[in-house]
């Protein structure tokens, strides 16, 4: 899987592929930048990892299947 940094933009015609987990790891400086596809049941959920103004972390749900 390619590594996805969002502070830049990527090119229109490259595919990237979010890890598909059950359950989110703990937001970490690790996890920054990470984007994670959540599938519970049937329905997909889209977060990304992000440093917060009091330098916690938390994963951002981007998006969600219908």
């Amino acid at each position: 899987m390619p590594s996805i940094n969002v502070r830049g933009l990527l090119p229109a015609t490259e595919r990237v592929e979010a890890e598909e987990v059950t359950a989110l790891p703990p937001p970490s400086a690790e996890q920054v930048d990470r984007i994670i596809k959540l599938r519970t049941g049937g329905q997909a959920k889209i977060y990304i990892c992000l440093r917060n103004s009091d330098d916690s972390y938390a994963w951002i749900q981007m998006a969600v299947s219908e």
